[in-house]
């Protein structure tokens, strides 16, 4: 049974030096804008990533509409890490196919892409160089008044 909670006030997708990134999991802008009339620029993303202390892994996602970001955190509690990415990626195209269909878009194999980065060898730059040769993310450094970097 998997966790869910709203995260609204969270910023970042992937917090780089806390966090390895697993799993980029990308919908097609152009189906984002037939799900919701209010869906803004790269409408949704999600990030399974996995804590590098506890092994933790989650599933951070976001919907971005016009007038704001929406955020949702989920897990599988005590799933080991391969099943619990596993898990997570055909849950988010089960429910993805799902809420397509109830607004009456038939989604594609193609309309969701899962990108997973090589492991990183602790050094978060070696996914965001992986994400950025590949045109999949823009790097920005969020201020906090510590060292902490994320990816949005």
């Amino acid at each position: 049974m998997e966790n869910i909670q709203a995260l609204n006030d969270v910023p970042i997708g992937w917090r780089a030096n806390e966090e390895r990134l697993l799993c980029l999991i990308v919908l097609d802008d152009d189906v984002a804008k037939r799900l919701s009339a209010t869906a803004g620029e790269a409408f949704y993303r999600g990030f399974i990533v996995q804590n590098r202390e506890s092994g933790d892994i989650v599933l951070r996602q976001r919907f971005r509409y016009l007038s704001k970001d929406s955020w949702e955190e989920t897990s599988v509690p005590g799933a080991p890490q391969q099943k619990a990415c596993e898990e997570l990626k055909a849950m988010t195209a089960s429910t993805m196919k799902g809420a397509a269909f109830m607004v009456g878009v038939e989604l594609q194999s193609d309309d969701m892409a899962f990108f997973e980065p090589p492991d990183d060898n602790g050094d978060f730059m070696n996914t965001v160089n992986w994400l950025s040769e590949r045109e999949l993310i823009y790097a920005t450094v969020i201020p906090t008044g510590g060292t902490e970097h994320g990816v949005n």
